[in-house]
């Protein structure tokens, strides 16, 4: 993946501006920084969801085509209909992107993150960390090349922790691209391959060790 040019300015002067960043594909690549450093417009804007100044990037992920070999979970969002299964929320947004998820690979999905005794339960009848966990399910349902995740540990317990630290890992090694942002620091530290770190909108080179001091203070809020 490569930023050519990728700039966007709030009308209260904060911006996020990256240019000639190069991401690595085929693994798990963690964006660090504290609170309103920029972490998730950065991912907003390069997935398209905010309407950029500048935009050039390959893969270009506004192209549907792209877009549909691509799964996103935004902090804060649920990505299902609370009314229906994870099952069947699984079923209906692979189709939208124009895959057939098979029950065999969304039980493998939940057995992996032991979610398999809930998979049929309605998410709106979930826990926090479970519904998280359903929102996984569903958006790896579609098998994605790409997979983008801002906070995908909050609710999880230490257990649901590890799980998806392992399956994370497996579909790294069928090719999957991850792009992570996380205050979980043990989390970050342990699952990712390669490190950005975010502060006042700007994204640093890569880094293949996780080192806090880059940070611009060195210490991360809610950590």
């Amino acid at each position: 993946m490569h930023i050519k040019s990728l700039k966007h300015k709030y009308k209260s002067g904060f911006s996020i501006e990256v240019s000639n960043l190069k991401i690595d594909d085929g693994c798990i690549n963690a964006f660090v920084g504290k609170n309103g450093s920029g972490k998730s417009t950065f991912i907003k804007s390069l997935i398209g969801i905010i309407e950029s100044d500048e935009y050039s990037i390959a893969p270009n992920f506004r192209a549907a085509s792209v877009r549909r070999e691509t799964s996103v979970l935004i902090e804060g969002s649920d990505c299902f209909y609370p009314t229906h299964t994870t099952r069947q929320n699984s079923k209906y947004l692979s189709s939208c992107r124009g895959v057939k998820a098979t029950d065999n690979y969304i039980e493998y999905l939940a057995d992996a993150l032991s979610f398999k005794d809930k998979i049929d339960s309605r998410c709106s009848e979930l826990s926090t960390g479970n519904k998280r966990l359903a929102s996984i399910i569903s958006l790896l349902s579609s098998r994605p090349k790409y997979l983008f995740l801002d906070e995908p540990t909050l609710g999880l317990d230490f257990e649901a922790l590890g799980k998806l630290h392992s399956l994370l890992r497996e579909l790294v090694d069928c090719g999957c691209t991850i792009i992570l942002t996380s205050h979980d620091l043990s989390f970050v530290e342990n699952v990712s391959d390669s490190f950005y770190f975010v502060a006042n909108g700007s994204v640093s080179k890569k880094s293949t060790s996780f080192d806090i001091s880059s940070l611009s203070d060195g210490v991360l809020e809610n950590a």
